[in-house]
């Protein structure tokens, strides 16, 4: 397939001075990590979703059954979106041309369900998914089958490309005429979460009747997802020449799917699943960070606690004021406008919502970042970013102290 050079697919933007831009983040971060940043960061989260499911930046029609299955159009979308990021959707961080490109493989969402065992479906219009596939009839098959080699199904797709990438590196492949020079290890070191593995391959609503009916089976499920996780996160570190576990930093355990649990149940069934992952692949003694989608805020105060987790990366709905308060004013927070509205709303709407959280929460705390609720969708209007972007910029921390 042959693709059109990035600047030709998305122009030229000059409306960002990057040199000036790129000194006024590097400040922000700096004053941020110092506990005092004269305003709110603002970060976007975003995947190539943006770039394969938008024709505008996609006029080679690339569909994700072709990144999924051939790393030469996997690179190209990767980089594409590297570009666009770096480009055309302004925050505080980096901007304008980089150094030199980094590339790692593209997963998505459904990787560890893929790796027990789950088919992989393409959606026209949608990103790939994954069906259940643990039945009534066949839901212990897994522990028969032991913990899965780090290395089998589209974990080794996944490393071809790695090594495809590295491959082009050692030959000197350039894009926008600067070397791709690095290539980062894929979420194959990393974990979704053991619950959202679990309702992954067993299915949200078969799972949550197993916690009334079969107590045992989803504890036994969920030890062996996390013993599985373990040995497979420790053979991709070790392939990247990395530590098996991040001693001197803090260890990220997202599980999104727990918003479907009360408190007491995250307790019992979830949280010694999260303590083993914490004790055999970080350190027990440092801060924890994680990502919940959803209204997972019940469960905050307790990770804060047990788990000491002291970053909490959300999705919405989430009443950002009350929960900087009740967590204190030394536990970050990342939070922000819904996507829906980003996506459908217009400038004033986005500009106002903004402003209604950054007042919530600035009176209260110095650890807040604004994003995205939560990861842009594709054809986001360019307009309601630069919105949120320039309210927060305006909002200094000097009229809320």
């Amino acid at each position: 397939m042959n693709f059109c050079p990035a600047h030709e697919v998305f122009g030229n933007n000059k409306s960002i001075d990057f040199s000036a831009h790129n000194a006024e983040v590097e400040a922000l971060w700096k004053a941020y990590n110092d506990r005092r940043p004269p305003r709110v960061p603002m970060i976007i989260g975003a995947n190539c979703r943006i770039i394969v499911l938008n024709k505008e930046l996609n006029p080679e029609g690339v569909t994700f059954r072709d990144v999924f299955t051939d790393p030469a159009i996997m690179l190209e979308v990767a980089l594409r979106f590297a570009y666009y990021m770096r480009f055309f959707l302004p925050s505080d961080r980096p901007m304008g041309m980089p150094e030199h490109w980094t590339a790692t493989a593209i997963t998505m969402n459904t990787f560890e369900a893929e790796w027990f065992g789950a088919e992989l479906e393409f959606i026209d219009g949608d990103t790939p998914d994954c069906r259940p596939f643990l039945s009534d009839d066949n839901k212990n098959m897994l522990f028969d089958r032991g913990v899965p080699n780090p290395f089998v199904r589209n974990a080794a797709f996944t490393r071809d490309c790695c090594e495809y990438f590295q491959d082009l590196i050692d030959k000197g492949f350039m894009y926008e005429n600067l070397p791709l020079a690095k290539v980062y290890p894929p979420s194959f070191v990393g974990t979704d979460g053991p619950f959202t593995v679990a309702c992954a391959i067993r299915g949200a609503a078969e799972l949550c009747c197993d916690l009334y009916e079969d107590p045992g089976y989803v504890h036994a499920l969920l030890s062996y997802i996390t013993e599985s996780t373990i040995e497979r996160i420790k053979a991709w570190r070790r392939l990247f020449g990395l530590s098996e576990t991040t001693p001197d930093d803090a260890f990220f355990i997202p599980d999104d799917s727990i918003a479907l649990l009360s408190p007491e149940m995250y307790c019992e069934f979830v949280m010694p699943y999260h303590k083993k992952l914490v004790n055999a692949l970080g350190n027990s003694a440092l801060p924890t960070k994680t990502h919940l989608c959803g209204d997972a805020t019940r469960h905050f105060k307790t990770m804060r606690d047990e788990l000491n987790t002291f970053s909490f990366d959300t999705g919405f709905p989430i009443d950002h004021g009350a929960m900087v308060q009740i967590l204190g004013p030394n536990v970050e927070i990342l939070g922000g406008p819904p996507i829906y509205l980003l996506l459908n709303g217009t400038p004033d709407e986005v500009k106002l919502e903004t402003e209604r959280i950054l007042f919530a929460v600035m009176k209260h705390t110095k650890r807040f970042i604004l994003r995205e609720g939560n990861n842009l969708p594709p054809c986001t209007p360019a307009a309601n970013i630069a919105a949120m972007y320039e309210t927060a910029k305006r909002m200094q921390y000097l009229y809320y102290d």
